[in-house]
């Protein structure tokens, strides 16, 4: 079961070897968590054109601080704090410059109210990604071209891919969301 603890383990590891100057270690950081980072930025409406900054800015900030995080444990919620708090700093200067056409229906003051709702569904979704590594290759294909794939593939082509009978997938599916759901569960998710 990979729960919080698991999870912590992964970061912890990582997070020693980065110290130690392995650049795997740096990289597999950034990838586990890359697109939670994405998720914010997104939720905290940053322009698309300043995406990209902010982005570097949170994994910067990562690395400078690397040496110094204490509570490795606490990862997930350092990178919401720092990405948010950038995110919102970013979006306010990007709102000060002049905009004309187009960009003046975008530049509107966003509405804040649903902000905390919508990084709790970053942190959610990093924590199903974090997850499906968790399950076995067949799971986390099914899991992924099923659900997370925009549009979602059908059956038949799923069952083609992973070779398996085109009766057996709903099955297959139902197994693997409940492995899934066990390991959400062991994070603390409902």
């Amino acid at each position: 079961m990979a729960g919080r603890d698991e999870q912590g383990q992964i970061d912890r590891k990582l997070i020693a070897q980065a110290r130690a100057g392995d650049t795997q270690a740096w990289r597999g950081l950034v990838d586990r968590h890359s697109r939670f980072v994405a998720a914010i930025l997104r939720a905290c409406r940053v322009p698309e054109d300043d995406q990209a900054d902010a982005f570097q800015y949170v994994f910067v900030e990562m690395f400078r601080n690397l040496a110094a995080l204490e509570d490795v444990d606490n990862l997930p919620a350092w990178i919401r704090t720092v990405a948010s708090r950038h995110a919102i700093r970013t979006r306010e200067s990007s709102q000060k410059r002049p905009v004309t056409g187009a960009e003046s229906a975008l530049a509107a003051v966003p509405d804040d109210a649903n902000l905390e709702t919508e990084l709790e569904l970053a942190e959610v979704e990093h924590k199903v990604r974090l997850s499906l590594g968790f399950l076995s290759a067949t799971c986390r294909t099914l899991v992924e071209r099923l659900f997370l794939e925009d549009p979602p593939r059908a059956y038949a082509e799923v069952a083609e891919e992973l070779g398996l009978a085109i009766g057996s997938i709903g099955a297959t599916r139902q197994r693997c969301l409940s492995h899934l759901e066990k390991l959400l569960r062991s994070q603390g998710l409902p």
